[in-house]
């Protein structure tokens, strides 16, 4: 189930490669200053570097009351806080290489 929910999105993706340069510009056009400074405030949020920052910081309470607790094992621990880095850094690596083989600057550069 889950391989075809993933094929899907893949697909739902490639298909949106056709429409977003329209919608960009139509977007560009139609939006309001406060929308258009949530739209950049909503962009700047979704970085890879927030997220990495709160993996880290996540990781560092998760280690500290846990493990100074006893409660669970450091290396238990510290497995935990290494998945949590590695998903987002695997996902920008994703997102890169799509980049780099479809050729496409996000929509917000081509306005610039």
């Amino acid at each position: 189930m889950l391989l075809w929910m993933g094929l899907f999105l893949i697909a739902l993706g490639v298909a949106c490669v056709a429409i977003d340069r329209p919608a960009t510009h139509f977007i560009y056009d139609h939006v309001g200053v406060r929308f258009d400074n949530f739209l950049s405030v909503t962009t700047h949020l979704a970085r890879a570097a927030t997220w990495l920052a709160a993996a880290c910081l996540v990781f560092a309470l998760t280690w500290h009351g846990c493990a100074g607790s006893g409660r669970v094992p450091a290396s238990a621990d510290l497995a935990g806080g290494a998945r949590l880095y590695r998903q987002p850094r695997a996902g920008s690596v994703a997102l890169h290489g799509i980049k780099l083989v479809l050729g496409r600057k996000r929509p917000r550069d081509e306005l610039r």
